[in-house]
């Protein structure tokens, strides 16, 4: 059973008046199959970005509760209307460092601070499960992404390629 962690109607201090009826809950399997069609919907979006996308770099979604939920992590759906329209997810990196990944909201949604309120939701939960830090990682060229974890305020640390592709690194302490 999901568990629901924020409903809201288009509160215009979060979102754009044209995103209402919007509630985040925790994984189920029954978003499987919604999960993968949005990560290919929002990654052939983005191949902008990187032209290197290997498959491989999607293996997690076929097991999110052995990557995600059984290892000290999380994995959050964003229902517009009952209809799965972004995703968020927290990797256990070490006892007290967790990885935000898994950002992707359908492109018919953006531009409407989802990704934001994603975020936020993400942050949240990770001080719920004691982490201290929180950190991701991004292809450099991407500047929506950029802007979600500047805003955010999460700080660059470093950049460093992973399997060939130039990425930036962000890091947030939670104190």
């Amino acid at each position: 059973m999901s568990q629901r962690l924020l409903q809201g109607a288009g509160k215009k201090n979060v979102l754009s008046s044209h995103v209402q009826n919007f509630t985040i809950v925790s994984y189920s399997r029954k978003y499987q199959k919604d999960i993968v069609e949005l990560n290919a919907t929002a990654l052939d979006k983005s191949k902008k970005f990187n032209e290197k996308w290997n498959p491989k770099w999607n293996a997690d979604l076929e097991k999110i509760e052995e990557i995600y939920l059984k290892n000290g992590g999380a994995f959050l759906v964003l229902l517009v209307d009952e209809k799965l329209i972004g995703t968020g997810a927290l990797l256990k990196v070490d006892e007290k460092t967790v990885k935000a990944k898994r950002l992707r909201i359908h492109p018919a949604y953006q531009q409407k601070g989802l990704s934001m309120l994603l975020m936020s939701e993400l942050e949240k939960k990770a001080r719920e499960l004691n982490y201290r830090k929180l950190v991701a990682d991004i292809v450099k060229c991407n500047v929506p992404a950029e802007k979600v974890l500047l805003k955010t305020s999460f700080a660059k640390s470093h950049e460093t390629y992973f399997d060939g592709v130039l990425c930036v690194l962000f890091e947030k302490e939670l104190g």
